[in-house]
């Protein structure tokens, strides 16, 4: 498994080198040693590294098993490659920019809107035979009216060590332009080029572990039996101390970000409330001191999985905030799922709540390292799993009426489990992202519409009494009879 990664590494440090040593004796002529490149004024941007299909982009898919571990090695190779000639590269998390925002004709849009040099790579297989694929890097300046562009058809195993020189060269060629169309002015002190601050989810990570590592210190205290306050708050005192102490040593080796730490907080938060509630549901009859036992433990076992997902991949804002949505979407399903069990709605389903929410949390945090999406559609979902729940609950409380029997209590649990999953469906299905369709789609559906008509809402006519004029508001339908 280490071979591929090898050979990265090695076109890398063979690129570099080609790049910043003298010219050896290869089958290239000898050139003067190129100035290396100015940084842009505004940090570089580097976006996924995506598949070119026809005449769109897409991102690799499962079924291009041979261009996806390629991909990934080529946003680490030229994300560090950037780093090493002097460039300010912007790692700050964001939502990827749909691949149909992403042609020649809105990169320069999208460089504008992200305020930044943007570099777009994407890799086209070649007609079978030819043992080649076709590599293109575009940079996009938001200063600029045009793109550069550099392209080359090689063979695969050339692809690592030529994206490293074609970035080399756009940077220089975009260095030179700006050069070349700012006027002579006398050199004027300028304010460092700005970047992302680092470790900016600082703050959040140490609230957070502050406050875990003082419920860890009250529940060793109330674990041991004593009510002691002399004991209690040093206890508090010194969990909340090395909490701290932790945090501020990992956002000093690490980049933590926003994302980061609020991944961590969910791995602390839903776990314990999970662990506390499945022993309230099943072992309350034991000893009431293990209870602080059980919570702490599932809390630890959760902040460690979270530290550990860390340890594979980046967190964005959304991830972290779909990790949190899952523990307590799970928590409320769990809990009406018992309720479908149990047949009874005064009894609190606590063991549900729990095992709900421990899977919850679990499942989010798991999708959330691979899948990347806006905090936007994770709200947009959550808005609609609240409202269909609600709106279920309201469609079966009729059931509840009077003396409701087991099954009747089921009955409405059912109803708004089943709400709150197809609003949250719902949601999801008008949140997902568009695929560029054909021109040929895009005409069947234009002369479907035109034959069909369509739905019409809002101002219908207008409506004059004297000299008094008044909008018709309503629903209709318009289009063509024939």
């Amino acid at each position: 498994m280490a071979g591929p990664h090898l050979r990265i590494r090695w076109a890398r440090l063979a690129a570099l080198a080609a790049l910043l040593g003298p010219a050896s004796a290869a089958a290239e002529p000898p050139v003067a040693p190129a100035r290396a490149p100015l940084a842009p004024r505004r940090p570089l941007i580097l976006l996924p590294t995506l598949i070119a299909d026809g005449l769109s982009l897409r991102r690799p898919r499962a079924a291009d098993a041979e261009l996806v571990p390629l991909c990934k090695s080529l946003d680490t190779l030229l994300t560090d490659t950037a780093q090493d000639l002097g460039l300010t590269v912007d790692l700050t998390p964001r939502a990827t920019p749909a691949p149909a925002r992403l042609g020649d004709a809105e990169l320069l849009q999208q460089a504008r809107k992200l305020g930044g040099s943007v570099v777009l790579t994407s890799l086209r297989i070649l007609p079978s035979g030819s043992g080649q694929i076709e590599l293109r890097v575009v940079v996009a300046d938001p200063s600029a009216r045009a793109l550069h562009v550099r392209s080359e058809r090689i063979p695969r195993d050339e692809i690592p060590v030529r994206a490293v020189v074609m970035l080399r060269d756009l940077t220089a060629d975009l260095a030179a332009s700006k050069r070349a169309s700012s006027p002579a002015m006398p050199a004027v002190p300028t304010a460092p080029a700005a970047a992302p601050a680092r470790s900016s989810g600082r703050v959040a990570l140490l609230i957070t572990t502050a406050l875990f590592g003082g419920f860890a210190g009250y529940s060793i205290q109330r674990a041991s039996g004593s009510n002691d306050p002399r004991v209690l708050l040093p206890l508090i005192a010194v969990g909340a101390g090395v909490g701290l102490g932790g945090s501020v040593l990992a956002a000093e080796e690490w980049d933590v970000g926003p994302g980061e730490a609020f991944y961590i907080a969910a791995g602390e938060l839903w776990p314990t409330l999970a662990g506390q509630l499945i022993y309230a549901g099943r072992f309350s009859h034991r000893v009431e001191t293990d209870r602080w036992v059980f919570g702490l433990a599932f809390g630890v076992s959760g902040l460690t999985l979270a530290t550990l997902g860390l340890t594979l991949h980046g967190m964005s804002q959304g991830g972290a905030l779909l990790a949190h949505s899952g523990g307590g979407f799970g928590m409320v399903l769990g809990g009406l799922t018992e309720v479908m069990v149990r047949g009874d709605i005064h009894t609190t389903p606590s063991s549900g709540l729990g095992f709900g929410a421990a899977l919850g949390w679990l499942a989010a945090s798991a999708a959330a390292i691979h899948v990347r999406t806006p905090p936007s559609r994770v709200l947009f979902v959550d808005l609609g799993a609240l409202a269909g729940g609600l709106a279920g609950a309201a469609a079966g409380s009729p059931f509840l009426i009077r003396d409701p029997s087991a099954a009747r209590q089921r009955a409405w649990a059912g109803f708004t489990a089943g709400g709150a999953l197809i609003g949250a469906t719902v949601a999801l299905i008008l949140t997902r992202e568009k695929r560029p369709s054909s021109p040929a789609k895009e005409k069947r559906a234009g002369l479907l519409l035109a034959g069909t008509g369509a739905p019409a809402l809002g101002v219908l006519g207008e409506s004059t009494v004297g000299g008094q004029r008044a909008p018709i508001l309503g629903v209709g339908w318009q289009g063509a009879l024939f």
